[in-house]
């Protein structure tokens, strides 16, 4: 930029030495007041702002990283007026990447939309190519899996094109982490070799070692123990040797998980152990929380239910200071979870601690324990409300399937060993509603909130939090807080109706209020069926009552179901193979609707569930 030809005295100093020598020192609060100064040029206050957020963002302080890169952007795009700058991909990059580091990734999208845009003009591949890995993960997370692949793909050839070994690794370490979100663990594996294959050729690195632990993650789910072992012995070797406290941690626990997920609960205790020892010198509570999950883990290996409960509490603790149980039955309050940080790692601790639960009655047959197990499925179904409302569910679309859906039939498993329908009716309802909530947001719920809005949203709710965590501290502050935060969301519904649509409550009936409105004539009857991972269960009302029933193992059930739903699959299948076709429906009547012992006339209700919505129930056969 000239500034010699603007007016005289308008800008008092258009050289940047003095920002990038204040940057080199970490000057954090002389970059500020440079940024703020009347007298500097655009330029330079722009690069002033863009080097404070940078600052700020190794120093993970991404609010205020975010607001610092959002002054460099808006002030580069003005001046840049539809020309291209690496000045302007910069701060686009910068800006897009830590709204990612903050799980915002909708935010996100513009920014490395853009900084792809600046650098493919400029001829930057190095920068381009990794802003297309930045864009696909956030695609990934959105759940846009199309572009993300593309993405992907376009990043491959521009490495190819640049005959890079180096980017070429980095580019099938994405593809292979974007096959692990698809749940296509073979197509990760072998993009994962072909990027380990080529680490090796290179000096050790991050992504190196990034590679290394999802080749075991993806290992250990394939059950392919031994090598996964060998992957994070080596991960924990470096991390050992790097001194790095967090990540060596982490990789202690990484590998006690794999030995635990074999039964090998007395070889994974000194991990575990070690890991908590690591992290308590570099204060990684989360890693903390996760430790104590794995001792309960391990505790649930060796027979006593008892002490698993309580270190499935502790690692609740870590994440909740002010949870303090006398008793493996207390809970914490529903308000104390509403604006907790890390609600997805809390709901797993709380689902493990019921399990724990669920396993101490088995062995005492202690009826108190009912009641505190059912209170801790409502509690943890608040839970599931609260992080919804809180929209972190927004970063991976599969948590209400992965964990939320099994959770659900957690608890009517519960409920059919006690046979308690009624209760059961609950969870039935909502596995629906969570899908029902999937195909009527298909993104998140800030999708149509302007970025202004949305950021102060993620700010308020960021500073509840924390304040959350310190309750003897900021009382008055605290309740200012939620009430605008209250009030800002409240004004969220009414404006924006996805937001609105995602906020709302899921408004289940109680099960004698349901019998009473629909099924009061003495001939109605209901069946809802619930087709979980590892059973099938049908919830019959009829006559005023309910009933629950384990049909059996869903792996059995889906092998029936494919047998009669192959007969629908030409027009003429069953005219050919008649008699093989009887015995097929027959098959799936004695397992679907003989165990109910349904009435032979009068209106019959069916809600089918998972693959059962593709089976025509008229067309089974009595015999």
């Amino acid at each position: 930029m000239f500034c010699l030809l603007l007016p005289l005295g308008l800008w008092a100093d258009c050289d940047s030495t003095g920002v990038s020598a204040s940057y080199r020192s970490r000057d954090l609060p002389l970059l500020l007041k440079l940024a703020k100064a009347p007298g500097l040029c655009p330029d330079s206050q722009a690069l002033a702002w863009h080097l404070a957020g940078v600052v700020y963002g190794r120093r993970n302080l991404l609010d205020s990283a975010i607001y610092c890169m959002r002054q460099a952007q808006s002030m580069r795009e003005a001046l840049a007026a539809g020309t291209y700058s690496l000045d302007l991909g910069k701060s686009n990059f910068n800006l897009g990447l830590y709204h990612k580091r903050l799980g915002q990734y909708r935010l996100a999208k513009p920014y490395l939309e853009r900084a792809c845009e600046v650098y493919s003009q400029l001829d930057y591949p190095s920068r381009l190519f990794t802003a297309y890995l930045q864009l696909s993960q956030v695609y990934t997370e959105i759940g846009d899996l199309q572009r993300a692949d593309d993405l992907c793909n376009m990043a491959i050839q521009l490495a190819r094109t640049e005959n890079s070994e180096e980017l070429l690794a980095k580019a099938y370490l994405d593809y292979g982490y974007f096959w692990v979100a698809r749940d296509q663990p073979v197509k990760a594996l072998q993009y994962l070799q072909q990027a380990h294959t080529l680490f090796q050729k290179q000096d050790l690195n991050i992504d190196a070692v990034n590679c290394l632990q999802m080749l075991a993650s993806t290992l250990a789910d394939q059950g392919e123990f031994a090598a996964a072992e060998n992957y994070y012995r080596q991960v924990l070797a470096i991390y050992e040797q790097m001194d790095a406290c967090t990540e060596w941690a982490i990789a202690c626990n990484n590998l006690a998980s794999v030995l635990i997920t074999q039964g090998k609960h007395q070889a994974a205790r000194p991990l575990i152990e070690r890991a908590t020892g690591i992290a308590r010198g570099c204060q990684a509570t989360q890693v903390l929380a996760q430790s104590a999950d794995l001792r309960g883990e391990a505790d649930l290996l060796g027979g006593d239910a008892l002490a698993a409960a309580r270190a499935f509490q502790q690692a609740q603790q870590y994440l909740l200071p002010s949870y303090q149980p006398t008793e493996i039955t207390e809970l914490p309050s529903a308000e104390k979870l509403r604006y907790l940080p890390n609600q997805l790692d809390y709901f797993v601790y709380l689902k493990d601690h019921i399990r724990a639960l669920e396993i101490a009655y088995e062995h005492t047959a202690d009826e108190k324990l009912v009641d505190a197990i059912h209170q801790a499925y409502a509690r943890a179904d608040q839970l599931v409300d609260f992080i919804r409302e809180n929209h972190l569910g927004q970063s991976t679309r599969l948590f209400w399937r992965k964990r939320v859906l099994p959770f659900y039939e957690q608890a009517v498993a519960f409920c059919a060993r006690r046979q308690q329908a009624s209760k059961a009716f609950h969870f039935f309802e909502k596995s629906k509603a969570i899908l029902l909530l999937e195909s009527m947001v298909t993104n998140d719920a800030l999708s149509e909130v302007p970025p202004a809005l949305q950021q102060r949203e993620a700010l308020w709710q960021a500073k509840l939090m924390n304040l959350l965590q310190e309750p003897e501290r900021g009382h008055a502050q605290r309740l200012r807080l939620q009430s605008a935060l209250e009030h800002l969301r409240d004004s969220l519904r009414r404006h924006f109706p996805r937001y609105a649509a995602a906020q709302v409550q899921s408004a289940i009936p109680d099960a004698d209020f349901f019998v009473t409105t629909h099924l009061s004539r003495p001939d109605a009857c209901w069946v809802h069926y619930l087709f979980g991972a590892q059973a099938v269960y049908a919830l019959v009302g009829q006559q005023g009552q309910w009933q629950l029933h384990d049909l059996g193992s869903a792996a059995m059930i889906n092998q029936i179901l494919s047998g009669v739903l192959s007969y629908f699959a030409t027009a003429d299948r069953i005219d050919r193979d008649p008699q093989g076709y009887l015995r097929a429906a027959y098959r799936a009547y004695t397992v679907l609707l003989a165990p109910l012992n349904l009435p032979n006339s009068g209106s019959l209700t069916i809600v089918p569930d998972g693959p059962l919505a593709y089976l025509p129930f008229a067309a089974l056969v009595r015999d």
